[in-house]
């Protein structure tokens, strides 16, 4: 029996047409209006009066055709069985937690919404499924047309929450670009991403647009002291791309939850002019 037997369960479907890598839908349990009327008929006249989730049925449904062919575009390469069913799998868990969140994800904002999957499906990575999220369509909304993104006109627009979510990666990547090592450079953007998320909480109010990102004063300010060795190494890699990290200089923050997850949805209030650039 091979993986792909193994994966298709009652409620997950594969579909080679699914215009997506998967979806997650709710069905009419009954193939026609008339059909629903008389079922909440009945149950009116025994007494209880149905709920939606009885008239419907979940579905989630794989593309493993559309995921195939991705891998081997972005690969360049035959994918192997092993990354194919890293990605339906990690796929399944996005839809999950839709199905997870049931009805009540259809209270949410959308971009709420899929950054929940997101968190469903890259529950151990902060910095990766933020930027799987800025991936998401749901984070824009198009005004004109995309084609004309090929002459540099921006086509669409996006909130103010998606921008800060822009605005933290951007700050995340330009500390930790320059290191060499991919597991550490990972490890340190996973870290960082934490610790920003973190500090929000605490220091409402303050955008990274006030903060320099070179100044190890401000960094410390907003992070704390306990972080210098850290901040210090990644200072260092401006100027030294041998520079190593320790295990405890790269020691996790802290678990981001679900919990803590709307802290990336927040307003956040510009209580202060936007630093202008010193003169050079």
């Amino acid at each position: 029996m091979s993986w792909f037997d193994i994966l298709k369960v009652e409620d997950i479907d594969f579909d080679g047409e699914l215009g997506a890598f998967g979806a997650y839908s709710l069905e009419n349990l009954h193939s026609t209006p008339a059909q629903v009327e008389r079922k909440i008929m009945l149950s009116m006249m025994q007494g209880k009066m149905p709920k939606l989730k009885d008239l419907v049925e979940e579905k989630i449904r794989i593309n493993h055709k559309a995921i195939y062919q991705y891998l081997k575009r972005k690969l360049e390469r035959e994918p192997k069985e092993k990354e194919i069913m890293e990605f339906v799998i990690r796929t399944i868990m996005h839809e999950s937690t839709h199905a997870g969140m049931g009805l009540e994800q259809f209270t949410m904002s959308p971009q709420a919404t899929e950054y929940g999957a997101i968190v469903g499906q890259f529950p151990e990575n902060t910095y990766y499924r933020l930027k799987t999220f800025l991936k998401h369509p749901d984070t824009r909304r198009d005004i004109i047309h995309p084609m004309f993104q090929m002459i540099g006109i921006q086509t669409y627009t996006s909130s103010q929450q998606v921008e800060e979510v822009k605005l933290l990666l951007a700050f995340v990547d330009s500390l930790t670009d320059n290191i060499v090592n991919k597991k550490q450079q990972e490890a340190a953007r996973e870290k960082l991403t934490r610790m920003e998320i973190t500090a929000r909480t605490h220091k409402k109010g303050e955008s990274l647009e006030n903060i320099e990102p070179t100044s190890l004063k401000e960094l410390l300010n907003r992070y704390g002291d306990k972080h210098k060795s850290f901040f210090e190494k990644l200072m260092a890699t401006f100027k030294d791309d041998s520079v190593k990290f320790s295990d405890a200089e790269l020691k996790m923050a802290g678990a981001v939850s679900t919990t803590s997850a709307p802290a990336m949805f927040n307003k956040v209030v510009r209580g202060r002019k936007k630093r202008r650039k010193k003169d050079e």
